[in-house]
């Protein structure tokens, strides 16, 4: 299953994010007890935090954060990608080594060789934070059918992405967003990025 945390902020220090980070591996431990680890970007702004539930690669290079091999891209994700086998025999032939036997890198060094193009390669349920440390960007995406959960927040110049609402309420006054409530009520389902919350986003697929 595996879960994800990611924040980039200027409000909140290098320490806040750091315990905001390990919050947020105790809050989604039970989506990958396996291992977790955080990443923080040399100038403190960005941290990524993972929960490894292992299925395909069971070593210790299928743990997350994953780097790529040039070092300049990090990923946290949460899924299977069904082809993954395909796409990297695609990469192997354009002359790029792979270190793990699981699908996480695929993407990892497909976005190295591809950019976004690379969610155009890949099939499955997906969700996941890359970020380019080079170019200092980021790429958070979710598959077309929004199988797998992601959600979104934004503070000010805080930004903030998880696998699940709740480490993002720390960031923002839990208050039942009354419009989900009432699709909820009425079909089953709130549509769109409508979550439970009022200032939490959920990405749709």
């Amino acid at each position: 299953m595996c879960g994800f945390f990611g924040l980039h902020s200027h409000e909140f220090d290098k320490n806040d994010k750091i315990i905001a980070s390990k919050k947020s591996i105790e809050i989604q431990n039970h989506r990958g007890p396996d291992f977790n680890d955080f990443w923080l970007s040399e100038n403190n702004e960005i941290i990524l935090s993972h929960n490894r539930l292992s299925i395909l690669d069971l070593s210790e290079t299928g743990n997350q954060p994953m780097f790529s091999r040039s070092g300049n891209l990090v990923i946290v994700f949460n899924g299977e990608i069904y082809n993954y086998r395909s796409v990297r025999e695609e990469l192997e032939a354009n002359g790029i080594g792979l270190r793990t036997s699981g699908d996480t890198e695929a993407i990892l060094e497909g976005y190295r060789l591809w950019g976004e193009g690379v969610l155009d390669r890949i099939e499955g349920m997906y969700a996941f934070a890359l970020i380019d440390r080079q170019l200092g960007v980021g790429l958070v995406a979710r598959d077309p059918l929004g199988i797998k959960p992601l959600y979104f927040m934004r503070r000010g110049s805080t930004i903030a992405v998880a696998s699940e609402m709740r480490p993002l309420q720390r960031f923002s006054v839990p208050k039942v967003n009354q419009y989900a409530l009432a699709e909820l009520l009425t079909f089953g389902w709130a549509a769109g990025g409508l979550s439970n919350y009022d200032g939490i986003e959920r990405i749709a697929g």
